[in-house]
């Protein structure tokens, strides 16, 4: 099948999956009486910028109505690229072709009558064909980490897959058959995991040998089961396992005696971030991967000192993971936690704040109205910079000519230096100058938040020395390419 036919021409083919590229609706379409299935469609043509010597050009967006009268009003470009103020115009095209679907003795087939010379030149095309298709699928296969940017531009040792067809310069195209790829991926190891579980079950192992009976101590079977297995015999447990009697609160959290030590030396506060998106169990539908890190000055980075897999997200789980990382943390009493602790960072999650307070009045036996939480346990303020940013570029919150003026202003929120009174002054100017801003802001401010996104807010200042969770991030980024 041509992908870019023109003139008067009829011929048959096999190929039955290769893409026509000309930009075309269709305007009917029928059965006959033997089973072939028939498509009428007519060229769209293609907007064009009028300036003298542009080339830009821009694939028409098909139509609502699907008739003969069919035309196109619009395109993916209102205005041309290289000249923003000049708007691109249609240039319409006559070309008609006809499809013929149906199977004979030998095979299906597609006919395919076309009508007329295309009045432009050949559109950029929006399938790739199958070959091109299968290429992309092994170079998904071959690493499925890579982002859609990296595929489209390649490296010196990858070539890029904009080179294997020309549909694939299109970074959207490439981001959905990638996604297509990893999820056919995901369903075949998911397949022979459950093959897997099943020969388990059955008494036989991946090798077709008997295996042992599992226990019913609370053990997991699996992976799992091997790392509890190992610290069954080691002189060292690194593994708290779950207990059944936390049914609340039930996770797997692990810490190696490196974790501990790195966690009692470090000099700088600790990041705690959770992985979304990387547990999947129809067990625990909320389970979610928790990751805390400090800096270690050895080693001149960020690492993990605990990791845990909870199976909810309620301020109880949270509860559960903070007290065991404040308890390899060896302090006396809560003087000595108040003098030497080196802060906590996270992002915005309440579970994760209420968790982190209910921690600190269980193992210290203090009221919470006796802690100055902000002191200890801040907000990150790169997330509250991220939610700004999201804010300002929708154009019916913050005008386009205004946007820079919104973004300093709200930056200015974060000053230590601030006064109080300064600070509400510039809240209710923003809100007065950006009619859309009160319902965002006023989240930030609310009295559960405020103190702990904005210094000049606190009532102590806090104990750490930054108040961002990029380094954790980028723990939790690692962990997940790795698996």
């Amino acid at each position: 099948l041509l992908r870019y036919p023109n003139g008067d021409l009829r011929y048959l083919c096999r190929e039955t999956s290769v893409q026509r590229a000309w930009p075309m609706v269709q305007i009917s379409r029928y059965t006959l009486t033997n089973g072939d299935r028939v498509q009428k469609l007519k060229c769209l043509g293609e907007f064009f910028c009028p300036v003298h010597g542009c080339t830009v050009v821009s694939r028409p967006k098909v139509p609502k109505e699907r008739s003969n009268k069919a035309i196109a009003e619009s395109c993916r470009l209102d205005f041309c690229p290289c000249h923003p103020t000049v708007q691109l115009v249609h240039r319409p095209c006559g070309a008609k072709m006809t499809i013929t679907k149906g199977s004979d003795e030998i095979g299906s087939y597609v006919e395919v009558e076309h009508f007329g010379d295309h009045s432009h030149g050949d559109s950029h095309p929006i399938r790739p064909v199958s070959a091109s298709r299968s290429m992309f699928e092994q170079v998904v296969r071959k690493d499925p980490q890579l982002s859609p940017t990296q595929l489209v531009v390649g490296s010196s040792s990858k070539e890029p897959v904009r080179n294997i067809d020309p549909a694939y310069k299109n970074i959207g195209r490439v981001r959905e058959h990638q996604r297509e790829v990893r999820k056919a991926l995901d369903n075949e190891l998911e397949k022979e995991v459950q093959r897997d579980l099943a020969d388990h079950q059955g008494g036989l192992d991946s090798n077709g040998n008997e295996s042992k009976p599992s226990n019913d101590h609370g053990i997991l079977d699996g992976k799992l089961g091997d790392i509890a297995a190992v610290e069954n015999q080691s002189n060292n447990p690194f593994l708290i396992l779950e207990e059944r009697s936390h049914n609340n609160d039930g996770g797997i959290v692990m810490q190696t005696a490196p974790m501990i030590q790195r966690l009692q030396l470090a000099d700088r506060a600790s990041e705690v971030d959770a992985i979304e998106g990387f547990l999947d169990d129809n067990r625990f539908p909320n389970g979610i991967v928790v990751v805390s890190s400090t800096y270690c000055s050895v080693m001149k980075k960020f690492t993990p000192t605990l990791v845990a897999i909870l199976y909810g997200r309620s301020s109880l789980h949270f509860c559960r993971f903070f007290k065991i990382l404040i308890n390899g943390m060896d302090y006396a009493d809560f003087q000595d936690f108040a003098r030497n602790y080196k802060g906590m960072i996270c992002d915005m999650s309440e579970a994760e704040r209420l968790g982190f307070e209910l921690a600190i009045t269980d193992l210290f036996d203090v009221a919470i109205d006796e802690i100055t939480i902000e002191q200890f346990y801040a907000y990150c303020q790169v997330h509250f910079l991220r939610s700004e940013a999201k804010f300002r570029r929708k154009h019916s919150n913050v005008p386009k000519k205004f946007k820079n003026d919104f973004k300093m202003r709200v930056r200015e929120l974060l000053n230590p230096c601030l006064h109080t009174e300064d600070f509400w002054a510039k809240c209710k100017s923003l809100k007065q100058d950006y009619p859309q801003c009160p319902h965002w802001l006023d989240w930030h401010t609310s009295d559960k938040r405020a103190r702990k996104i904005f210094p000049c807010l606190a009532r102590k200042p806090y104990v750490g020395d930054h108040k961002n969770t990029n380094g954790q991030e980028s723990m939790g980024k690692t962990i997940q390419t790795s698996f």
